[in-house]
Order: C-alpha cells, then structure tokens, then sequence
C-alpha cells in the first residue's frame, strides 16, 4: 500500500480484505519517513462486523479507513508520534496505554487518553 505498509498489515483481521483509504495511509508513511523509524499497526481498517466483534465504537474511524492505531513502547515515543501527527494535520489522536490512535475526522481537532 505504501513504501513501507504492506496491504497485509493494514486490511481488517478479520480476513474480509478491506483496506484503508490510500489517501489516508500516504499521510501516515509521511509520518513514518519524518520519524525515520518503524511504526507497528495494532489496527487499521475495520469492517462493520469485525468492529462490533471487537467493541469499537459505533462511529469509529476504521469504518471508513481514516484511522490507525500504532504501537507505542512508552509515554515519550506515544508523545512524539502524537505530537508529530499533529503538525502533519492529523485531527484525532488517542493515546492508550501501548498503542497511539491516529485520524483525520472532520471536525476540531481533538486528543484523548484510553481508560482501561
């Protein structure tokens, strides 16, 4: 899909071969190019059945392939990542406890930590 996302990582789990928006997935590789190190996919796009089977939120960006969630090792690499997002235009930035949730919802720019 990108210079270094394979569709394979990318496309829904639950093995219906959706994937996400090319559009989408070129801002993230720009983000992988300026951090210069790999990013790990935790998740990307989601089909309506594999998002339900999962729990994700109803109106979830990987619906419609507009988000990722990236691995993140500690607080200051889900820092720089976020941050970094950010200044690329990203819109959505969630951050978990090991993992780093990025969009391009179309609204104000919003950040948000995951509870457990």
């Amino acid at each position: 899909m990108t210079k270094n996302f394979s569709n394979r990582e990318l496309q829904c789990r639950c093995g219906c071969g959706a994937l996400p928006n090319q559009d989408f997935m070129n801002r993230v590789q720009v983000l992988r190019d300026i951090l210069g190190t790999p990013l790990i996919v935790n998740s990307a796009m989601r089909c309506a059945e594999h998002n339900r089977a999962i729990g994700g939120a109803a109106n979830s960006h990987h619906l419609s392939g507009n988000a990722i969630d990236l691995r993140a090792n500690n607080g200051m690499e889900a820092y720089q990542i976020g941050m970094l997002a950010f200044r690329l235009g990203f819109t959505g930035i969630g951050v978990g406890e090991t993992f780093i949730h990025i969009d391009t919802r179309a609204v104000n720019p919003i950040l948000w930590r995951y509870l457990k």
